[in-house]
């Protein structure tokens, strides 16, 4: 992860792009069979984009904006939950945004000097949300990198990764690496919509469980 700082704009941006890719990789998964190559490896980039741009945004904030970030995922996470469940056809594991608020946490844990409650909360949630412990380090990984970059925590973020990668059956998660560096590079301004990409996850699983 070579850069080490994005523009709010650029921020946006990306979060536009994971979004559509989200939205495509679950097309894909759920209406048309998992029938399409280019929609699934799409897919693949989503989780650790959204991971890195949440690192980003609470690399730069208080120790407060962690929990709120946690605590707004969880909300979204249960509103998502009927139809994510309905589309699954099980409970488990939990969706992406229980995996994202677990990152959260654990880093509002880690800015509140408290790195064993971190640890367990990401070893007890790591076994029932989404992408499991891999997704969970690879968030506190990036804002490790995001805070103050060090060889250490792009090692950590990269073999949480390769984890992931493992997981997937392919390396297309690691194409965040280049979204990102461009992003870093080509600055671009985006109007800022606060609740926008969180009430897209449960809406846009709403309508795909309708349709299906």
């Amino acid at each position: 992860m070579v850069p080490t700082r994005l523009a709010d704009g650029s921020i946006e941006a990306l979060k536009w792009l994971g979004l559509l890719l989200m939205v495509l990789d679950h097309v894909n998964a759920h209406l048309l069979g998992g029938r399409v190559a280019p929609m699934y490896a799409a897919g693949r980039v989503v989780m650790p984009l959204f991971s890195a741009l949440l690192a980003c945004n609470l690399a730069r904030g208080t120790p407060g904006a962690a929990w709120r970030t946690a605590r707004r995922a969880v909300l979204f996470g249960l509103l998502a939950t009927p139809a994510f469940w309905a589309l699954h056809g099980s409970w488990w594991p939990l969706n992406i945004m229980f995996t994202l608020a677990t990152g959260a946490a654990a880093i509002a844990l880690l800015q509140a000097g408290q790195p064993l409650l971190a640890l367990s909360l990401g070893l007890a949630a790591g076994y029932v949300v989404e992408f499991w412990w891999p997704a969970i380090g690879a968030t506190v990984a990036a804002w490790a990198w995001w805070r103050s970059p060090s060889w250490r925590s792009a090692l950590a973020w990269c073999a949480c990764m390769s984890l992931v990668c493992l997981l997937n059956g392919d390396a297309w998660a690691f194409a965040v690496v280049p979204l990102v560096a461009a992003a870093a590079r080509l600055p671009v301004r985006t109007r800022r919509l606060r609740w926008v990409f969180y009430a897209a996850y449960p809406a846009h699983l709403i309508v795909l469980w309708s349709l299906q």
